[in-house]
């Protein structure tokens, strides 16, 4: 028998597999921060935190979420959502470079993490659901990323028809496109024919029918557009007449339009100054325009001149009715 007194070694954390996970891995602090930014997660009262978990990621709760966000935690949130995988922090910094100071960053990453739009650790960073759609809407749909592409469908006679990659092993393929640089610089170098194949399946589904795409990847002597781009690894026949663009060519095409520019530095507000006794007047102004408004709507309505709902309150017709009256409007 070993020593009783002998300790047994810790087992590492497991890692958070989803949202609801996360939610629950944190603080008090943590949820009280986050039902403070995001306060419509918390009405009606949440039975668990599954519950918030699945609010903080509906469309409508997604976007108010992100009318609260500055331009630069933006811009690391369009980062993070352009990543190939599923960024580490240390991805981002070097994306982000010199246009912002670690402090600026983390205080933006914790940002984006305190508002659940974000979650994970600074190993994986997870984009929440619906905010890739929240925030560009017109956002053409995206493929899978050339890694899963790769293990999924290619064998190995396959992996090395790519490029004459002979030997290689799908993750090693697979690293050349996590340099977004790098798949730029393949798309920039596609024909005219080549490039129009690639915006097509971007602008919509990023799959294809093609006979016998599996049999022309082999098929070294052909120059059509979609054998030059499956030999390249900027299209992945997955079925053998089916091709499906992967993720990081179909970022490198939407690049430039879909993620904003990176600074830290406050943009310039262009303001006017005022002179305090004119905004007192003004002010002024329209508190005695509320007050008699109210008067005559008091007035109004004293002398009988709405008809009130059997169930209660005010009909449509009557609400227009009164704001003629008071010459305001309905709102």
């Amino acid at each position: 028998m070993g020593d009783p007194d002998a300790s047994t070694p810790s087992q590492p954390a497991r890692r958070p597999r989803s949202l609801t996970e996360w939610l629950r891995s944190r603080s008090d602090e943590h949820l009280t921060e986050l039902l403070a930014l995001r306060p419509d997660l918390a009405l009606p009262v949440p039975a668990d935190l599954g519950v918030v978990a699945n609010r903080a990621t509906t469309p409508s709760s997604v976007s108010h979420a992100l009318d609260t966000l500055d331009t630069f935690v933006l811009a690391v949130l369009g980062v993070l959502i352009a990543s190939p995988s599923t960024p580490a922090y240390a991805d981002v910094a070097r994306r982000i470079g010199d246009a912002a100071t670690d402090r600026q960053l983390r205080a933006a990453v914790d940002r984006l993490q305190a508002a659940a739009l974000v979650w994970g650790d600074d190993s994986a960073l997870h984009v929440a659901g619906n905010v890739r759609a929240a925030l560009s809407p017109a956002t053409p749909q995206l493929g899978r990323p050339v890694r899963a592409l790769l293990r999924g469908y290619y064998a190995a006679d396959e992996l090395a028809a790519l490029n004459g990659a002979s030997g290689l092993h799908a993750d090693v393929i697979a690293d050349r496109f996590d340099d977004p640089a790098a798949v730029a610089t393949l798309v920039a170098e596609c024909s005219t024919s080549e490039r129009g194949v690639l915006e097509q399946l971007n602008r919509g589904i990023p799959r294809g029918t093609f006979a016998n795409a599996r049999t022309l990847l082999h098929d070294r002597t052909s120059t059509s557009p979609i054998a030059v781009l499956l030999r390249r690894g900027l299209l992945i026949a997955t079925e053998p007449g089916v091709v499906e663009l992967p993720l990081e060519v179909g970022l490198a095409l939407t690049a430039p339009a879909d993620q904003p520019s990176v600074s830290a530095t406050p943009p310039t507000l262009d303001v006017t100054q005022l002179d305090p006794r004119e905004v007192d007047v003004a002010g002024a102004g329209q508190a005695a325009a509320l007050i008699r408004a109210i008067e005559s709507l008091l007035n109004w309505y004293g002398l009988g001149g709405v008809r009130r709902l059997r169930s209660g309150g005010l009909g449509v017709r009557e609400l227009k009715r009164t704001a003629r009256v008071l010459q305001i409007t309905e709102g």
